[in-house]
């Protein structure tokens, strides 16, 4: 459930999410959240127009993606409950604005029930006439679940010209031709905010990618300046460069943001200039922006910029979290706070001139397409091709490598003056978190170098004094510190997450100096890590999402401060959830995303609270909202294909002490357990610390369509360590990264065959991962040596844990000194075990940021020096962890379902 692990996933914690636009590669594959269903990015979809902006299935993979369901990351993982499955296509036929009890009395789909061993199973309705699901479907987004695109305005941006704007919620959204728009949450009607996303300068056209409203001015104001965000280019996973403009309404006036000229690096041309962020101090009159790993500030009573660092580098990171931090630790772009007056400024420093360098070369792409670095070489061409390699180098340190040393400094507008912040920490530790709790407290998460033990620090700004408010030993339950949500400010306090020796929990500390808060949560589930976190003061509740109904759910849940539970959405329904919402949680958008057919309404929090306390009201409160999501472009699709059958399983494996393993099993469709051809079976895990694969999800992706496609059962996997059953199971990583995944995954698959022999080909067993999934899958291969599995399937794999970032990697190891198993598990040991299966596959991206080259390379050479010949390899060329460029994640998947192909119709078996 929890997505705190997810290295490539978005920021889950922060609660406004920024456009992303369809020729952005922002959602890239990260080493924890490998999506056993990819959400396809920049699509090809022909001359194809959607009626609706919000309905392009372009927009909908990116929008999923940078909501951390994407293909890397994140976590969707799916699960389809056989009884539940007529429900599941009846919401399938459910278009924008129509009520679930519409429809419900007059459709039904059909299904079928078969005995499968000592079970009666419902399954998907088969009909020969219909088509099986194809990658062709899930590239077009025939079933992408239509979610509109919303950013929450704060109720000082309220358009004023609205009669009942007081007693209604507004948000932003793009309409049917990309426009910008400002919907009324209640009765939606729309503002038009830009009618055109292009704009002229300087005879040239620019498109526009994000709007930042002012957080003070209501839109309706003509004399206020917003933020325009157009030439996006990606640079890690939250990082990239972009222009920024200052629009003013009652002009309709584009002025770029940048330095003054007397500023600027006289030796780079002085074009518009791609700053790294950009945001409006709280009280909208100063927009914080970066650039050349420096920051500076725009007043905008006189639009003077002021410069507040001077000392950026390729090896000083100000205000700006360099490749690591921003990867493990702070997951967003930026590294500073503004206090709540916006009189001060608190940056982080990062010196990196002790952390090594990676270098990556980029083969085919020119200049200004890498992001990858501070300083980008021009691009020579000969007959438009680049005769030597572009070079990058990456400040990326590994395990028992130098770290950055971190800094905290703190900036007076007023004064122009920059003072170092007083801390308590040491030249390796980490600093996982910071904010402001009032305009003179400042709270200072930092962790050693090992993320073991977290001291929680109060800094009381104007005296640079500070007070230890927490010192929490993770390793004492043999857990570890990890990213979680930003801090909430409520009353004259904050909220907070903390982890205990089983769970993690939401805490209430009263005032800012208080030492012993209120725990919030109890009992047998985890607040989410990452997933926001919204205070309501009007009903002085609050929201997040927590596992409280299973293991596989995420539920919307309302907690008060005084650690009641009132509100769970969804009751006793299995489900997984996700929200948004304005600043004070008084209006919603709540995104339902399985196991049924994913959903989007809006509401508002007022109705909701009139029925708390009331599981059956709440229900049927849920159940009765107009649906924001929008089915209409796919209901006529829906009757001329076949789906698999998802079925969710806990597994209980081991005698003495046995464990419980969370499983999805996909059946194909037409199954029949009595035929007499017997079926090959499809293994999937990604099985990282921390993360989940296997939860309550529900978008059809590539596991479906080789069940599908190949008549394939699948099954997914979440191993010993992975999240949702607490700490002690999370703990077997602990110091043990390559030791559990295999056996699990082996002992289970094993035993699904034992107990299905009459139907299953044990000569077809293949398995397959991405990322940690492509460890996962190499290390089991070698555990078993050909005994169960036969084949495998390896994107982007770790093969060696020296070679992966130090923060992570020394989270769940500790130093490579300290602990044997960075040799014994922690790596593809014995290269002729993994041998041992029919034949296996690797691919890789040339120029991976994340999971480098050199982890395919260092294990093609040990395969070479013991004369292996048994596998394929695919290489592609500048692309990242992600593998999207020149359309590689179309020829990604088609290469994994093709070579599975060939492998179950027995070609490699005369190798």
């Amino acid at each position: 459930m929890s997505s705190e692990e997810y290295e490539m996933v978005e920021n889950p914690g922060d609660s406004t999410k920024n456009w992303v636009e369809e020729d952005d590669q922002s959602s890239i594959k990260d080493l924890e959240s490998d999506d056993t269903s990819i959400i396809f990015q920049h699509l090809d979809i022909g001359n194809q127009t959607p009626e609706d902006f919000n309905d392009n299935p372009t927009f909908q993979d990116v929008l999923l993606n940078y909501k951390g369901r994407k293909s890397s990351s994140r976590h969707l993982c799916y699960i389809i409950s056989g009884l539940m499955f007529g429900m599941w296509l009846l919401l399938l036929l459910i278009y924008a604005n129509v009520k679930v009890t519409d429809i419900s009395s007059s459709w039904k789909w059909k299904t079928d029930l078969v005995q499968f061993g000592n079970e009666n199973l419902t399954l998907n309705h088969y009909d020969p006439e219909n088509k099986n699901i194809s990658m062709d479907d899930i590239w077009q987004g025939r079933f992408s679940p239509g979610f509109r695109w919303i950013k929450w305005l704060n109720r000082p941006q309220y358009p004023k010209s609205h009669d009942n704007y007081n007693n209604a919620g507004f948000y932003m959204t793009r309409g049917s031709k990309g426009e910008f728009v400002i919907v009324n949450a209640v009765d939606n009607t729309m503002k038009v905010l830009f009618e055109s996303p292009q704009f002229p300068y300087e005879n040239n056209f620019f498109y526009i990618k994000d709007v930042i409203l002012n957080p003070k001015i209501s839109v309706d104001d003509s004399s206020a300046y917003h933020l325009v965000v157009t030439d996006t280019l990606r640079q890690w996973r939250h990082s990239k460069f972009s222009i920024y403009w200052l629009f003013k309404p009652i002009t309709n006036e584009f002025i770029p943001l940048m330095p003054e000229k007397k500023d600027m690096d006289k030796s780079k041309p002085s074009a518009l200039k791609l700053l790294h962020f950009a945001e409006f101090t709280d009280d909208g009159d100063k927009i914080v922006f970066g650039i050349d790993h420096d920051l500076y500030w725009q007043n905008l009573k006189d639009l003077k910029v002021e410069r507040i660092t001077s000392s950026g580098s390729k090896s000083i990171f100000n205000g700006k979290p360099d490749w690591v931090y921003e990867e493990e630790v702070l997951s967003r772009d930026k590294f500073f706070w503004t206090s709540p007056d916006s009189k001060q400024l608190i940056f982080g420093t990062l010196n990196d001139t002790e952390v090594m360098d990676y270098e990556v070369d980029y083969f085919v792409k020119e200049s200004e397409n890498v992001g990858l670095t501070y300083d980008i070489p021009p691009t020579v061409l000969i007959d438009s091709v680049n005769q030597y390699p572009i070079k990058q180098s990456l400040k990326y340190p590994k395990p028992g490598t130098p770290n950055p040393k971190v800094s905290l400094f703190k900036y007076s507008f007023d004064e122009r003056k920059i003072e170092e912040l007083q801390f308590n920490h040491k030249s390796d530790s980490i600093v996982y978190d910071g904010d402001w709790v009032d305009d003179n407290h400042f709270l200072v998460k930092v962790s050693d170098r090992r993320s073991k033990t977290l001291s929680k620090q109060m800094v009381k700004v104007n005296e640079n004094s500070v007070t230890e408010i927490e010192a929490l030993d993770a390793g004492s339950f043999n857990g570890w510190i990890n990213k979680v949500s930003p801090i909430v400010r409520v009353k004259n306090g904050y909220i907070d997450k903390t982890w205990t020796e089983d769970r993690t929990r939401l805490v209430y500390y009263d005032t800012p100096l208080s030492k012993e808060p209120l725990i919030l949560s109890k009992g047998e589930f985890d607040v989410l890590d990452t997933e926001k976190v919204v205070y309501n003061d009007n009903e002085e509740i609050i929201y997040t999402l927590t596992n409280i109904k299973g293991s596989m759910s995420a539920h919307l849940t309302g907690i008060t401060l005084k650690g009641e539970i009132k509100v769970v959405l969804g009751g006793d329904k299995s489900g997984k959830y996700e929200f948004s919402s304005d600043d004070n949680g008084q209006f919603m958008s709540l995104e339902y995303l399985g196991p049924e057919f994913a959903s989007q309404k809006i509401f508002s929090t007022v109705e909701l609270h009139l029925l708390e306390d009331d599981d059956a009201k709440l229900g049927k409160f849920l159940d009765s909202l107009e649906m924001t999501s929008d089915f209409s472009r796919m209901k006529s699709e829906l009757v001329k294909y076949n789906f698999p059958t998802r079925i969710p399983r806990k597994v209980k494996i081991g005698d003495k002490d046995p464990v419980e393993i969370n499983v999805i099993e996909i059946l194909p469709p037409n199954f029949d357990p009595n035929r007499k051809k017997k079926y090959p079976i499809l293994v999937h895990a990604y099985g990282g610390p921390g993360s989940q694969t296997v939860d309550d999800s529900y978008i059809l992706g590539f596991n479906d369509v080789v069940s599908a496609t190949l008549d394939a059962i699948v099954l997914i996997i979440d191993p010993r360590g992975t999240d949702g059953k607490g700490w002690k199971f999370k703990s077997f990583s602990t110091n043990k990264i390559g030791f559990w995944e295999g056996r699990d995954l082996k002992t289970i698959t094993s035993d699904y065959i034992k107990k299905n022999s009459k139907i299953i080909d044990k000569n077809k067993i293949a398995l397959w991962g991405w990322s940690y999934g492509g460890f996962t899958t190499l290390k089991t291969l070698e555990l078993d040596q050909g005994d169960t599995f036969k084949f495998g399937m390896a994107v982007a794999p770790v093969t060696n844990w020296l070679f992966y970032n130090s923060i992570y990697t020394e989270r769940y190891m500790n130093l490579p000194t300290e602990n044997t198993n960075y040799h014994d598990t922690a790596r593809i040991s014995d290269v002729e075990a993994v041998a041992k299966s029919t034949r296996f596959l690797i691919m890789h991206g040339t120029a991976d940021d994340n999971v480098h080259l050199q982890n395919s390379l260092w294990l093609l050479d040990k395969l070479n020096i013991k004369e292996i010949e048994n596998y394929d390899v695919h290489f592609f060329p500048d692309n990242d962890h992600g593998i999207q460029y020149h359309n590689a994640d179309i020829v990604v998947y088609d290469k994994l379902l093709n070579w599975l192909k060939d492998a179950f119709m027995g070609k490699f078996n005369d190798f």
